[in-house]
């Protein structure tokens, strides 16, 4: 054994040396090149099929909201997982008239739908300068608010 590992000492450090460095690309690249190239949402969108929003529930979802008289337009965009509703309001349409009439608009989702999806709404109001966005988690019950209202200045408060 001594002498066939005298003889071939190089030859067995090259091939261990080898195969060490094979193991540890192999390693390297699964790190650095996981599966999950496949999709970009990975693993979140599992169940997708089973809730998908085709054309004819976005037009049942635009109709909803196209019979209210404060919305001057709706438009509703689908990214994965979140439901984007995209409203110009009318004068009509105050911040707090706004949380209540899009909160009880949820209603008007199926169950699955709100179980699975995130909701956004992007109201914007030119008339009273307001924006507001609305998020709704699909693990929540609720709508949370965040509001931006340009304020009037002097000149155009004493105009009105």
């Amino acid at each position: 054994m001594k002498a066939f590992y005298k003889k071939y000492k190089v030859f067995i450090y090259i091939g261990v040396f080898l195969i060490m460095g094979i193991i540890s690309f192999l390693f390297l690249k699964n790190f650095l090149y996981p599966d999950d190239y496949k999709s970009a949402y990975g693993s979140r969108l599992d169940g997708i099929e089973n809730v998908t929003i085709d054309s004819t529930r976005k037009n049942e979802i635009l109709s909803i909201y196209q019979g209210d008289e404060n919305i001057q337009s709706i438009n509703i965009d689908i990214k994965g997982k979140i439901i984007n509703l995209i409203i110009n309001a009318n004068e009509s349409l105050t911040i707090e008239l706004a949380k209540e009439n899009f909160l009880k608009s949820l209603e008007n989702f199926k169950e699955d739908e709100k179980v699975f999806y995130d909701i956004q709404f992007f109201v914007k109001n030119e008339i009273l300068k307001y924006t507001m966005i609305g998020y709704k988690n699909a693990t929540s019950e609720v709508i949370v608010w965040s509001e931006y209202s340009e304020v009037l200045d002097e000149a155009e408060a004493e105009e009105e």
